[in-house]
Order: C-alpha cells, then structure tokens, then sequence
C-alpha cells in the first residue's frame, strides 16, 4: 500500500485498520513501523474510530511525519457513519453554542473520519447508458442495473406519474439532494466549529446493494447537485445558520451568521449585510454591519447572532442572502439559507367526520385546533365525509414504544441517548448518539441503528433519557430480551438480571399521569448467539374494533373517504383479508447506508408544499431513519400513488401513501407519522399538520387554489 501511494500529492496519511475492535498488538506496531519507514513523510494510523476525544487510548496508536515513536494520545478519529437522520434536521445546528461536530480537541489531530451515511439510489440511466455504451456487456451486474432501471420506469409509467417525474435522472438527483444538502451543512458545522482537522464524508461507493451512501455511484456518477456541498468548501463563505427551517405564516424564526475565512481574506474589519427575499419576490435588508475577522490561524467568526426574519409574506420561501465586503466596498465572500413558511390554522375544514382509534391528540387537534365536525365513530351515525382510522389494540396489546414519546437526558429532544461498548463492562465506549429508533430490535430483520459497529456477538446497550405518558392510568409495560437486562424507571430498578440465559419477558405496571415525563435508563447487552430486546407498553385506554362490512358499506355506497393515517399497515391487511383492496407484498426499508428516499408528486394531499422530487428537509419530521416503522406497498394494481419509497437492495419503486377506489369512496393509506406531530410545539411539525388538513380538505370535496413549490 505504501509503495503504491506514497507518491501521490494529496495522499495525507495511511490508516492501517478501518474501526478495529480490537487493540493492536506487537504485530500489529510493528507493521506500522515498517510502513512508515518507507514513507516518512506521513502520518500512519493504527485504525479508524472509536475513539474518544482527549483520552489515552490504545486504539489511537500513531506515528507523525519523521518521528518513529508510537503514541496513544495526541490523535483522535471519530465516526458518526450510522448517525445520519436520513435528511437534514433543525438538531444539527440550533445556536451557535448548540451544535452538532461543534467538538473541538486543540491537542490532538483531530478526524470526523467516516461521516452521515445517508442512503441515495445510482443514476440508473447513466449507469445503463455507459453499459450499452461499452458494447452492451454486463459483466457481473450490468442486467441486474437494466431490470433496476426498468423497474423504475415501468412503475412510473404504469402508476401515470410520467407528467410528475418526467426524468429518472431528474429524480434520482432530487433524492441525491437529500444527501448532499445534509453533508453541506455538517461541512458548514465543522468549519464554524473550528475544531477539527479533516472531514471525511461518504465519497466513492463500491458496493452495488450493500452500499447507497457514496457523494458518488459505482459507476462514478454524481449523485446530487454539486453546488449543495462545494458552497460548504469554499476557502471563504459567509455562514448563514437558520436556527429552525420550517415554519407558520406569522412566526418570526432565528438565523446567526458566522464569517468563515481560511487564509482567503486578511484579518481586519468588513461589512455583513444579509437581506431575505419573499415568497411574493419583495426583498427587505435584515441585517448591516461590521465584523471584525480574525484571519490568520482562526478559521471562523461569529458575526451576528439572533437576527429575526418575519414570515409575514405568505407560504413558501424565504431566501436569506449575505454578502462580505471589505470596506472599500469590494465583495469578498457570500453566503445564504432558507425558511418554508407553511399555512394551516387558516384552513377550514368542512363536512362531517369520525375518527376510529388513534390517539387523543388526533382527536384534541380537529377539534380544538381546526374546529372540525367530527366525533367518535358508532355505527349508528348518519352519512360521513370521512372516517379517520387509527391504531386500535393499543389497550389490548403489547406495542413498541413511538420515538415521540421519548426524550434525551437533556429532557427536549425526542429519542433516547444511546451509548455503544464493546463487552459487557460499560468500560469500552465505541459509539454514542441521541436514538430516535423504538426498541424493538434483533440481529436478524430488525437490526438496531449503528449495528456494524457492534457485530453480532460480545456488546452492551445503555439508553438514558425520559420516557412521556400520552395517557392517564394504569400502564403496563414488557421487557423481552437475551441475554442480560437492566431497567430502571422512575428511579427505580426494576429488572435486574445481567447475566446470560435464554429469551425472558418481564412485565410491570406503573400509574402514569398523562404529559408527565419519567426517567429511564436501560442495559443491554449480547454474549453470543440470539439476541433480541425490546420494551413495549400496553396504554389505559380500550377502542372497540368497528363491523368491517358496516364500515366499508358507507364507502362504497356513501362514497366515505376511509383515511388510514395511523397503523395503516395492520389496517390494510384487515381490508385485504374482507378483499377490499387488491393483493399486494410489502417493502421496509433500511436504515443508514442501506437506507431509503421518498419522493412526492402533486396532489391536493401536498397543496402549498413542495412536490415533485425527493422529500428534503421540509418534510424532517417525516422522513427520519430511527422514525417510524415506514412501509411501502408494491405489486399492487389500481392505487393512485402520492408518495413514493425506494430503498436498497430492493429495486423496485413502492408506494408509501397511495389512494384507492372503493365503490363510490376512496380508501387512503399512508405510512407518514403524521399523528404524534399534532400535540408537538417545534415549528417542523407544521408540515404533517398541513398535511393532515390537506387530507381533510380532500375528503370534503373543498376546492383548493392549489399551490405547489417544485
């Protein structure tokens, strides 16, 4: 490998071991010692990650240029490869004291080595085109990329989406985006933070399956816009950070900016202008003036902190611009961001509703918010618009635990914190993060986030955080695991039994208050063979299953719209069972670098919101990996398809919320988490509860000005 490589200028170091698991041993040194003999020049690493910043660690073991000692300290290689949300969320960057990559360790080379693995598809008709190109052979895995392709086209011809997704390559780009537009801004993160020496983020894949994270194809096809991350690279920019990126018509949101300058513009005092522009095209200045940057060795400036941005022009976007210039006037940097402002409280919902299972917050939000008409379901009621169908077993059954109704040790952000050690002994940190993922995992089909870091066999688990009741009463909970498990609740220890054994199931009860947070913390871990864990809950309250033939006589003679947006995949297995809708199989997408993408076409479903692409960051709380169980139907005829989901290795194209006709009614499906949004506060959830309006406008038949942002 050196002598292969050391001759190339943008070689910087040599890494012996990709995340070892283990600590290197005399053989192990003495390669090392031998390889940098032969290129002195550089820096020679034992492995990469799993290390912990500012710590004296065996697997930091490095050699630097012209310096034949081993040390354990003084470098440090961090990976967060499984960490990605899946597509840009407002956590990563929240003040400029609050942000993610803001570590900083002045002592030490300091490596974010292995960065936001987040899932995007090939360019298939690049991929295709250079195949034919080459006289048509396929090699290995040329016919597997054509049947890829064709899958892709037949699904969008076959579902009549040509008029939305005209270009596969179009396409295929908009969810690159996704990827490109989240490494962009942890670029930004780290340059703002100043405290790293190298970023590494996916580059090249070579994994056809396997592998859907690279900035780049097998094939070395550009995935994304290119623009979306060389803004990030730039040796000055003006670093432009909306604190949050979504919000309602009315609201004033936050954006700070930083001065970026890495040896590009001499130290000393500029002028900082920024200015927005509104959905209705106006402009307005929000910000003018001075800041002084350091130069030299200091790589980032704060330049300005809370400036506001009214969102009183009406939905859509409002892009910030700004703009450095040194004081004779001459522009040396730029820089922006963007907020989506949407609108829901202005929407009336008319006509006449019921809502079948669910959650309160459904419920409380139709009526309290949207003063909807709308009740309970009984069969006795009269004629419906739309019957709204949620989960039902929720008081008769054991169910995973949602991701909302978690929260970290710092008691705001969903999910739990998460920590990863090899052994059992908590004394062997290899990973940490805040999981938004419900605990319900195993090392076959359901595999927990981050699972390559662990391996199979030989790691424990620590979550922390708080868990909310959405109900009052009585609350049963299940524990089932292999091979040990700790739990305490409330502060107290409730299972106590790390030690190795077969699968065992623990129950217990508690009277929660509804709204109140209580604290948890949980240990796992795995010794070898099996392992699952799980924690699951049984909530006070009982919804009796309606008659499915009453139910389904008002939407095919009353012409009902049957809206399945809780639970829809049961929902829709009780309907095919009666055969109310067609056969169909069914695709769960993976997380990280085997993720998915979904993508969203026009549809009065989405009116006022974008469409026509993958869905980005607008759609955050939506999309996330560790969100919920997301699901899409294939092999289905009949359904008009409004989202759509792709996800390795699978190659076909599935419908993730579709409509179908049933008589004179329609029955809606969706996996999109729509309902724990309701009760939330933080302005991304204005998004699903546009949405749910949007269904709700839909199944009254109210004609929309129909708006949408492509």
């Amino acid at each position: 490998m050196v002598k292969r490589d050391r001759n190339h200028p943008s070689l910087v170091m040599y890494n012996m071991i990709n995340e070892p698991g283990w600590i290197p041993d005399e053989r192990a040194k003495k390669d090392m010692a031998e390889a940098h003999l032969l290129d002195p020049t550089r820096l020679v690493t034992y492995g990469s990650g799993f290390m912990n910043v500012g710590n004296d660690e065996p697997r930091k073991l490095h050699m630097i240029p012209y310096d034949q000692n081993q040390r354990t300290t003084g470098y440090c290689d961090v990976h967060n490869a499984g960490n990605s949300a899946g597509v840009y969320v407002d956590a990563i960057y929240n003040s400029p004291e609050s942000f993610l990559r803001n570590e900083r360790a002045e002592s030490e080379i300091f490596v974010w080595g292995e960065e936001a693995a987040l899932a995007s598809p090939p360019q298939l008709e690049k991929v295709v085109a250079a195949i034919e190109k080459n006289g048509n052979r396929n090699g290995w895995d040329g016919a597997d990329y054509k049947d890829w392709l064709n899958s892709y086209r037949n699904y969008i011809k076959n579902k009549g989406l040509e008029k939305y997704y005209p270009s596969i390559t179009k396409l295929i780009t908009s969810l690159g985006d996704i990827m490109y537009y989240e490494h962009g801004r942890f670029l930004e993160n780290v340059r703002i933070a100043d405290g790293a020496d190298i970023y590494v983020f996916n580059g090249y894949e070579d994994m056809k399956n396997d592998n859907f994270s690279g900035a780049v194809d097998v094939f070395r096809n550009i995935k994304g816009t290119p623009e979306l991350i060389n803004h990030y690279a730039q040796p000055a920019f003006v670093a432009v950070k909306v604190r949050e990126k979504i919000g309602h018509v009315g609201d004033t949101n936050l954006f700070d900016m930083f001065v970026v300058n890495e040896h590009a513009v001499p130290g000393g005092d500029y002028n900082i202008k920024a200015w927005v522009v509104n959905p209705k095209g106006g402009s307005d200045v929000l910000y003018d003036g001075i800041v002084k940057v350091s130069g030299g060795d200091t790589f980032s400036d704060l330049a300005a902190a809370k400036i506001p941005v009214k969102l009183n022009k009406g939905i859509g976007y409002y892009k910030i611009n700004a703009e450095l210039s040194d004081m004779s006037g001459k522009k040396v940097a730029t820089g922006y961001d963007d907020i989506f402002a949407v609108d829901w409280k202005s929407d009336k919902i008319n006509g006449y509703g019921a809502v079948i299972g669910g959650g309160m917050e459904l419920t409380n939000f139709l009526k309290d918010q949207k003063k909807a008409n709308i009740v309970a379901y009984d069969e006795s009621l009269g004629k419906l618009d739309y019957i709204l169908v949620g989960s039902i077993d929720q008081g008769t059954a054991f169910n995973t635990i949602s991701s909302f109704c978690f929260k970290a040790k710092d008691g705001k952000t969903m999910g739990l914190n998460l920590d990863y050690f090899r052994g059992k002994n908590f004394d062997m940190q290899v990973d940490r993060r805040i999981s938004a993922a419900p605990i319900d995992f195993n090392v076959g089909s359901k595999l927990i986030p981050g699972y390559d870091i662990l391996g199979d066999t030989k790691f424990s688990l620590r979550w922390e955080g708080y868990i909310v009741a959405p109900y009052s009463g009585e609350t049963e909970f299940e524990l089932s695991y292999d091979d040990g498990a700790n739990l305490w609740f409330d502060g107290e220890q409730v299972v106590d039994n790390f030690r190795n054994g077969p699968k065992r199931v623990v129950t217990f009860k508690r009277n929660l208050v509804a709204g109140k947070s209580y604290p948890l913390k949980i240990e796992a871990y795995q010794d070898g063979g099996t392992w699952e864990f799980a924690l699951k809950w049984k909530l006070p309250v009982k919804i009796q299953e309606p008659d499915m033939s009453a139910l389904l006589k008002r939407v095919r003679d009353d012409g009902t719209k049957l809206m399945l947006i809780d639970n829809a995949e049961s929902w829709m297995s009780k309907l095919r069972a009666v055969g109310a809708v067609p056969g169909y199989k069914v695709f769960h997408p993976s997380k990280a670098w085997v993720g998915s993408s979904f993508m969203v076409r026009e549809h009065p479903f989405f009116n006022e919101l974008p469409v026509n692409k993958g869905m980005n960051w607008e759609y955050q709380r939506l999309v996330v990996y560790d969100g919920p169980k997301h699901f899409g139907l294939y092999e289905m005829q009949g359904e008009e398809p409004v989202v759509s989901l792709v996800g390795s290795p699978f190659h076909q194209i599935t419908t993730s919320v579709g409509v179908l006709p049933y008589g004179k009614g329609k029955i809606v499906f969706s996996s999109l988490d729509l309902l724990p949004n309701l009760s939330l506060d933080s302005k991304p959830a204005n998004v699903p509860k546009k949405i749910l309006c949007n269904y709700l406008k839909w199944a009254t038949d109210v004609p929309m000005n129909e708006t949408y942002f492509k």
